[in-house]
């Protein structure tokens, strides 16, 4: 599956908790990138048709799918 030309996502914990940030392969697989703590960030270069899932605790809180520019995803 071609994923298009390379982009790249900032993370941004808002939260109270540590987050984890993981990439989700064409399988449906997880795997772990990333903690981030409250107040920090985390700077990934992917594809846009590379989703994220963004947790806290073990519970999903947001899925992303990057743009083909630059964002920050605000996880609040």
């Amino acid at each position: 599956m071609d994923g298009g030309a390379w982009t790249t996502v900032v993370f941004r914990n808002e939260r109270q908790e540590t987050i984890q940030v993981y990439w989700i392969n064409h399988s449906g697989e997880r795997h772990r990138y990333a903690d981030v703590a409250p107040g920090e960030s985390f700077t990934v270069h992917t594809f846009p048709a590379h989703p994220w899932v963004v947790t806290e605790n073990d519970k999903d809180l947001a899925c992303y799918r990057p743009a083909t520019a630059k964002a920050t995803a605000v996880v609040r």
